[in-house]
């Protein structure tokens, strides 16, 4: 299985249709960090949710650590 692992704080639409198009590619598994956007932005992470994994920091805590949320998250469901 292959990953793209996409780190999120504050995105707009963008993110919704990135993540649509992407799954058009069946051997790939996606997965979105919300590093702590916010209730603002809870609907739209709904809207990712429906095409990918998403994974939330309370806080943001920077792409590194979110990138680093992602990988623990590969290795523990593999």
């Amino acid at each position: 299985m292959n990953y793209v692992v996409i780190p999120a704080y504050e995105p707009d639409e963008k993110l919704v249709n990135l993540v649509s198009e992407l799954k058009k590619y069946p051997k790939i598994r996606i997965i979105v960090v919300n590093d702590g956007s916010g209730k603002a932005y809870s609907k739209l992470f709904e809207q990712v949710g429906l095409y990918a994994t998403v994974l939330t920091h309370r806080e943001n805590l920077g792409k590194g650590v979110a990138l680093k949320t992602a990988f623990k998250y590969i290795k523990k469901i593999n």
